[in-house]
């Protein structure tokens, strides 16, 4: 290893001895100007001192290899922090492998990941004779089809160790040894834009109109509550699906056309699973059991 320091060892020679070297002056008895090998250490020749730079060299690029080896170490790690879910993605449900894609995502934790299913769907522009049974002025029918798409379904049940792992949490069902609600954003995200569909139509669903002051201003905070949860789940997933131009037979013009394919999760197949006796937890029974439990608090 390195040589211990000696505390006898001559000291190095001042800069002013060095210039004076350099210079070839004279020291103070007017002899030129020399110093002694024992200030300056032993000489070394040309081929040590190139075996040492070259050693000093390559100690450099070592160093250099383990600091980029470890970085790239750390960046794979936070990258693996990251990814929360690896999923195979499934092209119209059929889930063959030559219309399956593989795809990483960076999403949050939620229990419906185990329900995630993708496929394309091309999407109806709504206009004239493209419609669905959401559209169109108030019927029974179209109130029905709202209602089936989110009423009684949007609350589930889940363990306490999935409940662990949530961003948000939550708390547990009164009376369940291993039971946590919650609900998932699509059913309330259907709720809201189902409450502005039927603010259009006062006529039908009544709106404001025959509420008391107090809950007049409850119902407009509800109301904005929605226009603005809409807003931020837009802006939030930020739809880049490409919609074409094309030249529109009716209107005999460029125009843009809204049949525009997007790659959906299925939301049928999430409908199914939280529907499951094992987890559909209604929330008017949730609020039944927190009752009947502040209820026995207070006897």
């Amino acid at each position: 290893m390195f040589p211990l320091l000696r505390s006898n060892m001559p000291s190095r020679p001042s800069p002013a001895a060095y210039e004076s070297l350099r210079e070839g002056g004279q020291d103070e008895k007017g002899d030129p100007a020399v110093i002694d090998a024992t200030e300056v250490g032993p000489v070394i020749s040309q081929d040590v001192r190139t075996t040492l730079y070259r050693l000093r060299l390559a100690t450099t690029v070592l160093a250099a290899l383990v600091v980029f080896m470890a970085m790239s170490w750390i960046t794979r790690e936070i990258s693996t922090q990251r990814v929360s879910v690896t999923t195979e993605v499934y092209v119209n449900g059929a889930g063959a492998n030559a219309d399956s894609l593989l795809t990483t995502t960076s999403e949050l934790f939620s229990p419906a990941m185990a329900a995630t299913k993708w496929k394309k769907v091309v999407f109806h522009n709504n206009f004239h004779g493209d419609r669905t049974p959401w559209q169109g002025p108030p019927t029974d029918e179209v109130d029905k089809a709202w209602e089936n798409s989110y009423i009684d379904i949007g609350v589930i049940k889940i363990p306490k160790a999935d409940a662990d792992r949530l961003p948000n949490q939550t708390l547990p069902i009164p009376g369940e040894d291993d039971g946590y609600i919650v609900g998932v954003e699509v059913y309330h995200q259907l709720h809201c834009l189902d409450l502005i569909r039927r603010h259009l139509y006062p006529d039908r669903y009544g709106a404001d109109t025959k509420m008391s002051p107090q809950g007049r201003i409850e119902y407009w905070i509800h109301l904005e509550h929605c226009i603005d949860n809409l807003r931020q789940t837009i802006m939030c997933y930020s739809d880049i699906t490409t919609i074409p131009w094309k030249v529109n037979e009716r209107l005999q013009a460029e125009f843009p056309d809204a049949h525009t394919t997007h790659m959906c999760r299925d939301f049928d197949a999430l409908t199914e699973w939280m529907l499951h006796p094992d987890r559909h937890f209604p929330q008017e029974k949730y609020q039944l059991r927190v009752d009947a439990l502040r209820a026995g608090v207070g006897q």
